[in-house]
């Protein structure tokens, strides 16, 4: 007992002489120590450490359980002078357990996986090499073949290395299960199906079988998710796929829902550069970024060569190339940005001033009991630019697919049809639901903010506005009103009308918080708007949607 009293009047001094510093100062609290050893009735035992006491438990370790204290207190390898200074402190710092963890957000699923049947190609989005890839197939039901690429993280890390170890290699965490993965598959309404994953020994490939886990001509998102060891649930990226039975090539098919097929999104940057006389080489002034559509069905239309220094669509630093190749993923390219429908279905064939699919509708609402349904035209192509041209000059327009115009309900509100509709009791949206097969969501125009670029010799150059196209799914958890004192405040089905805008990128975690330096404002807006710099020009001859939404498209899950 007098080595503690001792040790207490050290301690005493010592607190006083601290008493002078700021906390800020001092990392992790006021630390006291003796060569002895310690008494610390006011403050927190560093048990590891064996001699200092902290105001607060450091980073590292955390404040002993009264069972790790009971287990401390039985322990004969500790001293009683140790026991003594454990049941005097306010606490004990124990050391935390450094537990292994499995990363997750560091699997990537390449976007160009294949669904094969039968030898043939089985999705809507499928890579441009799947019908050579499914031809040497031989599953006879709907299998996914993909690949995936994996960050440092888990390339470096000798426990996992590659998909495979990831989702089979047990790691130091307590797990009671051995470690296994699974593709779950998400459909529009948030329910999930656990889909066997089968991979293969270092390698980051993988396969499943989708059909009798999803169901064909509805759209799903994926995810490889480490299911087995039940501890972090850790996460892929995600990618969407809609499943649809392979062409059988015997004449027109005239029956089943309407082809589908993904539209993606990719960004191209356009820069403002200036030559330095003494060195040759060219230094960028400013930047804008505009975003461009590609069908899943269309090829890439790559840049001429030698004009990245002002224009540029892909990552030449991930490529080591400067140089704009087909070969090359689309910069900020999200693949199933939303979806349309497929031109090329047969029923889209024009026949007279109507489409085939006009007639087909009108036959199965007069099957209904409506004898004198007139024919409607009830799909439209959607433009949009594909690209810039091979010089970065002008945009490449073309027709991304077909889209179902905006339905006005007895209140006068837009909306896009779905599972209620087809299952009421309206001819008209029973027979487009034995036709479409799925819900379906609105497509929106939207405008970014006006941007200048200050040129080489100082003039000021003002650009065309960004325009991108954005899904009603997406839209609406990121759209918001301006309210007093410019405060965003979430639209409701009464202010719908009003003026709407969104960041983007998207932050669906903060959808009203700008973070500047990446996200942008765009104001969502009708095509008379987009072509009459926002104003209305004349008065409507029918109506209009009410929140601006431009067609109905498919309904995509995410």
């Amino acid at each position: 007992m007098k080595k503690i009293f001792k040790t207490l009047t050290f301690t005493l001094v010592t607190a006083l002489l601290y008493s002078c510093v700021p906390d800020g100062a001092r990392t992790g609290g006021t630390f006291v120590s003796t060569d002895n050893a310690v008494t610390c009735t006011e403050t927190f035992y560093l048990f590891t450490d064996g001699a200092s006491c902290a105001s607060s438990c450091p980073t590292g370790t955390h404040e002993g359980t009264s069972d790790e204290i009971t287990a401390i207190l039985a322990d004969a390898t500790v001293t009683d002078e140790v026991k003594e200074i454990v049941q005097t402190s306010k606490g004990v710092c124990i050391d935390d357990l450094n537990i292994e963890s499995r990363p997750s957000g560091e699997i990537f699923i390449n976007s160009d996986f294949c669904v094969c049947k039968g030898g043939e190609v089985a999705s809507v989005n499928s890579d441009s090499s799947c019908e050579n890839t499914c031809s040497g197939k031989s599953e006879a039901t709907a299998t996914m073949f993909g690949s995936v690429n994996v960050s440092s993280v888990i390339s470096g890390n000798d426990k996992l290395q590659n998909l495979h170890g990831w989702c089979t290699n047990d790691l130091d965490n307590n797990a009671e299960n051995g470690a296994s993965c699974s593709l779950v598959a998400t459909d529009i309404n948030g329910a999930k199906s656990n889909i066997n994953l089968t991979t293969f020994s270092g390698s980051n490939t993988f396969q499943a079988t989708l059909e009798g886990n999803i169901s064909f001509d509805q759209t799903f998102s994926l995810q490889i998710i480490e299911t087995g060891s039940g501890v972090e649930n850790a996460t892929s990226s995600f990618e969407q796929i809609r499943l649809k039975e392979p062409d059988t090539g015997d004449g027109l098919d005239l029956d089943g829902n309407l082809k589908v097929k993904l539209v993606g999104q990719y960004t191209c940057m356009f820069r403002t550069t200036q030559d330095d006389n003494n060195t040759g080489k060219s230094f960028y002034l400013d930047t804008a970024r505009y975003h461009f559509y590609l069908p899943a069905d269309s090829p890439i239309t790559p840049l001429a060569p030698g004009v990245s220094n002002t224009i540029f669509c892909h990552d030449y630093v991930k490529e080591n190339n400067v140089n704009d190749s087909a070969e090359f993923s689309r910069l900020e390219h999200i693949p199933d940005h939303f979806a349309l429908w497929d031109t090329l279905d047969p029923r889209f064939v024009s026949d007279g001033s109507n489409l085939t699919i006009d007639f087909i509708i009108q036959e199965k609402i007069q099957k209904l009991g409506i004898s004198n349904a007139p024919v409607k035209s009830y799909f439209s192509a959607l433009n949009g630019c594909t690209s810039p041209d091979a010089q970065g000059d002008s945009c490449i327009n073309q027709i991304l697919g077909m889209a179902m115009n905006p339905f006005i309900d007895s209140k006068g509100k837009s909306f896009c049809p779905g599972t209620d509709e087809y299952l009421g009791t309206n001819p008209e949206m029973i027979a487009l639901g034995e036709v479409i097969g799925v819900p379906t969501e609105g497509v929106y125009y939207a405008e970014g903010p006006r941007e200048v670029q200050t040129l080489p010799d100082g003039t000021q150059q003002v650009l065309s506005n960004d325009v991108i196209m954005i899904r009603e799914n997406i839209l609406k958890k990121i759209w918001f009103h301006f309210g007093a004192n410019g405060v965003p405040v979430a639209p409701t089905e009464q202010t719908e009308s009003q003026a709407t805008y969104f960041y983007w990128p998207a932050d669906f975690d903060s959808p009203f918080v700008h973070k500047k330096g990446y996200q942008k404002l765009y104001t969502v807006k009708r095509m008379d708007e987009l072509l009459n710099d926002g104003r209305t020009t004349e008065i409507p001859t029918s109506l209009k949607p009410h929140d601006r939404k431009t067609a109905c498209v498919p309904a995509s899950s995410l």
